[in-house]
């Protein structure tokens, strides 16, 4: 629990600062995503998610305008993404859950905290911005949100001092390959300003399952591969490292309103 606790305000303090001269450029504020990340012990997975479920209902009586989306790996690790729209968002959660620890009284508050105790092995915080402009949506998604159950990420760690200038213009001549082509699935890109390595991005492609995704990669192999294997080449001049992580939606660990379904 001290990850949704104590965190926030440092989070707040940093990203002030590391998009600072984002806002100067542009008129629009960026979209940012927190993300919240647990490493659950193996032997303790059940225990933790249902030590994480009694502490939404924590969240749903003390903190009702909390919101979050949650993602499991295969490997027991688990995400816990909060849309913000801007610090305001940010600083306005942290003074709730302030009063929300001050409403619930020392026995409750300790009671969901001892529940977490020996269950992870770690936590940590990454906060990205969202990259509309090299991001990718069909005219008709191919999957649509509220049927999305698996995303496959792709974590690219590019070259240190790399040309942003050149790698942006690969970037458009990619999503000018889908838009030209109309591939049916999109793709989010996510660059973070937050958490360890900067130079770090993040592609997300979903499916209603994997079976669904892998199906999906292979049909865009069998028609696209051979136009776009030399604008993936050229991306890839850019990439030091890259890993994919597989996840699923996972509903029942997710807070999220009605109206925002």
């Amino acid at each position: 629990m001290r990850s949704f606790f104590s965190i926030i305000i440092l989070i707040t303090f940093f990203i002030a600062g590391s998009i600072n001269s984002t806002y100067s450029q542009n008129d629009q504020k960026p979209k940012l995503l927190w993300v919240q990340i647990e490493r659950a012990l193996p032997s303790k997975v059940f225990e933790y998610e249902e030590a994480q479920k009694n502490a939404n209902e924590f969240f749903k009586k003390y903190l009702p305008s909390a919101q979050f989306y949650a993602y499991s790996s295969e490997t027991d690790i688990y995400y816990y993404f909060f849309q913000i729209e801007n610090l305001d968002d940010i600083t306005k959660f942290y003074e709730s859950v302030d009063e929300a620890v001050m409403k619930s009284g020392k026995d409750e508050m300790q009671k969901i905290i001892t529940a977490f105790r020996d269950k992870t092995y770690s936590s940590e915080s990454e906060v990205y911005v969202y990259d509309k402009e090299y991001s990718y949506e069909p005219k008709e998604p191919r999957v649509k949100p509220e049927e999305v159950g698996f995303e496959r990420w792709v974590i690219i760690e590019y070259y240190p001092y790399y040309d942003e200038e050149a790698l942006n213009a690969c970037k458009k001549e990619i999503k000018e390959f889908y838009e030209k082509n109309n591939v049916p699935g999109d793709y989010q890109m996510y660059n973070k300003v937050f958490g360890g390595n900067s130079t770090i991005s993040v592609t997300s492609e979903n499916g209603k399952t994997r079976l669904d995704y892998l199906n999906y990669a292979k049909d865009f192999g069998d028609k696209y591969w051979e136009g776009f294997k030399p604008l993936y080449l050229k991306f890839m001049n850019f990439v030091k490292d890259y890993k994919i992580v597989d996840v699923w939606n996972r509903k029942d660990l997710s807070i999220i309103n009605e109206k925002t379904k």
